[in-house]
């Protein structure tokens, strides 16, 4: 039977990972052993262990880590790797805080900070609970996007949440109920007329330039003088009439 230490390195070799990245996830699996021998229990396999310290070593690292191939050498399922995941990344205080400010211009989709800013807020104010956990921005993000109609991958949402689908899409009706008190469809559909209104107003604004872009090169075109500005026709009459000169 191989050892901890020897399925890292086989696995270390199958993710195509560094030697940099198998040393780092040495140390983190030593530091998780000693935590689970103190009391901390943690119902995964040696092999589930071995890769999700490899996956943490890269993630702190900057290096890429296939996670389809780290979850089929973990031995379990998807929802279980992820869970898992958060779960000995939280023991090994890796942890660092989700802001939805980051996660939104990671996203692309900065329009839907501060509504899901007043999301999260909101709900803690209901129910304290552990603010660092990354649920309650993905939630609040995904609902946020949803209310302002901005397009979003919620899977992607789910996997940075560290919960199963189930319990992503129950916490998520939750943030619903919230929202439609934040944030009313009345609200949302002032703001789609609003985005309305000066998108004509802009249209009317080019149509109106190429019009009298269009005007100016005709008149260049026949020799025709351009008609006289106003204001210049009335200055001009005015020192006419002062000299005594017959208006033209």
């Amino acid at each position: 039977m191989c050892s901890t230490g020897n399925i890292l390195n086989i696995y270390a070799v199958k993710l195509c990972l560094t030697p940099g990245v198998l040393k780092k996830a040495e140390e983190l699996l030593r530091l998780l052993e000693l935590k689970t021998a103190s009391g901390c229990s943690l119902a995964i396999s040696e092999a589930c262990r071995a890769v999700i310290c490899l996956d943490l070593a890269a993630a702190s690292l900057g290096v890429r880590c296939e996670k389809a191939g780290a979850i089929k050498l973990s031995g379990v399922k998807k929802p279980v790797y992820l869970c898992s995941y958060h779960v000995v990344k939280k023991l090994l205080g890796l942890n660092e805080q989700l802001h939805v400010k980051d996660l939104c211009v990671r996203l692309d989709v900065e329009e839907a900070a501060s509504l899901a800013s007043q999301l999260v807020d909101s709900f803690l104010a209901e129910k304290p609970s552990d603010s660092h956990h990354p649920m309650y921005p993905t939630v609040a993000v995904l609902a946020a996007c949803r209310h302002l109609k901005l397009r979003v991958d919620k899977r992607n949402l789910v996997e940075m949440s560290g919960l199963k689908r189930s319990a992503f899409d129950s916490l998520f009706a939750e943030f619903g109920k919230i929202l439609e008190r934040v944030a009313p469809p009345g609200n949302r559909m002032a703001k789609k007329r609003t985005h309305v209104l000066a998108d004509v107003i802009q249209n009317s604004i080019k149509a109106s330039q190429k019009t009298m872009a269009a005007e100016k090169q005709d008149e260049s075109e026949s020799g025709l003088e351009p008609p006289e500005d106003y204001n210049d026709w009335k200055k001009r009459i005015l020192l006419q009439a002062s000299s005594g000169h017959q208006p033209l």
